[in-house]
Order: structure tokens, then sequence, then C-alpha cells
């Protein structure tokens, strides 16, 4: 177990009052439910010292217009950008620890797993500092 508590799993249902169709107008069908898993930032255990990662898992709605044959989504992007695995706390994180403290991306994948319990890529926390220039 490397000393790692068990992943704290989050679950949250959002987005699940329907809203009207932007093409008719009318109220569209609940198609199924949808899953998002993110990563949040953990907590370390004072007493141990062992960190906690936890993860968010949303489940939202996806609803369907037969009349217009469109699909509709709940709006998950406050929590999460879109296609991305980390919630927006652990991107505004990584990226301050670069650009305000002056940390290299190896040390701040580092420092986001020693103080935080979650496990970010340098290469991935560089693509987010390069995209916020």
């Amino acid at each position: 177990m490397n000393g790692l508590k068990p992943i704290e799993v989050i679950v949250r249902r959002v987005g699940f009052s329907p809203k009207p169709c932007d093409g008719c107008g009318r109220p569209p069908g609940l198609l199924r439910e949808a899953v998002r898993k993110v990563w949040d930032l953990g907590v370390v255990d004072r007493v141990t010292g062992a960190p906690q990662q936890r993860r968010f898992t949303y489940v939202y709605a996806q609803y369907y217009c037969p009349r217009c044959r469109r699909y509709i989504s709940a709006d998950t992007s406050y929590f999460a950008p879109p296609k991305c695995h980390y919630s927006r706390k652990v991107i505004d994180t990584a990226v301050d620890l670069v650009r305000r403290q002056n940390e290299s991306f190896r040390g701040a994948s580092a420092e986001m797993w020693r103080r935080h319990a979650v496990r970010v890529p340098f290469g991935t926390i560089q693509n987010w500092v390069e995209s916020r220039r």
C-alpha cells in the first residue's frame, strides 16, 4: 500500500434540472446518467504523514430532444475544464507553484504530491502554464 491511505471518493450529483432545448424550446427527456471522475487536492494525515488522495465522481444528466435530435449534457465545466482529469483547484495550485514560487515543472509535480496528495505529470503542469500565457 506504500503508506497511502485509501482513496477518498466523493460522489456528487449535478445537473438534474432539465433546461429547455435550445432548438425548439421544449423540455428534453432524460437519456441517461453519465459519470465524470476528477482528481482533487488531497489531504495529508498530520499524525501518520500519509497522503490521502481525493477523487470526485460527478454523476450528471444527459438529455435528448427527439424533435430536434439533439443531445444536451449538464454543464460540468465549473469544476474542471472539458476533457481534463483534474479539478480547477489542482490546476490553479500547480500553476501558482510554477509562476509565483518559481518552482520547476518537475519540482511542482513533486510538491503537488507531497503537499496535496495528487499526482500530476510535470508535462501536464507545463501545458497548463503555457496555456495561461
